[in-house]
This record gives C-alpha cells, structure tokens and sequence, in this order.
C-alpha cells in the first residue's frame, strides 16, 4: 500500500515523465535508494531552475525600477 502512496505522490512532483518512470520503476523493483537518489537529483534541478526565475524577477524589477525613475 504504502508503495503505491508513493508513486501517486512521484505523479505529482512536476518532474519530468522520464524522470518519473525511473523513479516509478525502482520503487516498483523496491529499489528506494536509487528512487531517492532520484528524487533528490530532481529536487536539485528544479531548485535550480527556481533560482535562475528569482533572478530573472530581478533583473526586471531592476528594469521597471529604472523606467519609473526615468519618468521622473
């Protein structure tokens, strides 16, 4: 039961299918630490991508920030 919770829940992490299918397949081959190992790799790249969006955020903030004083 509690392996099926888990690939419910891996359904909707965000990750990439490919990546889920893997992590699927471990845990259905009860194969955690690889499933975690996994996990942890995509946990990591979408951190990353949340990181590089903040500072894109940033960076256009700055830009408003600058029109509005040029209007001034």
């Amino acid at each position: 039961m509690k392996d099926k919770m888990i690939m419910t829940a891996v359904e909707e992490t965000g990750l990439p299918a490919e990546n889920r299918e893997e992590i699927r397949a471990s845990v259905k081959d009860r194969d955690y630490a690889r499933a975690k190992n996994l996990l942890h790799e995509g946990r990591d790249s979408l951190l990353a991508e949340i990181h590089q969006k903040e500072d894109e955020i940033r960076h256009i903030d700055w830009i408003i920030y600058t029109l509005g004083r040029a209007e001034s």
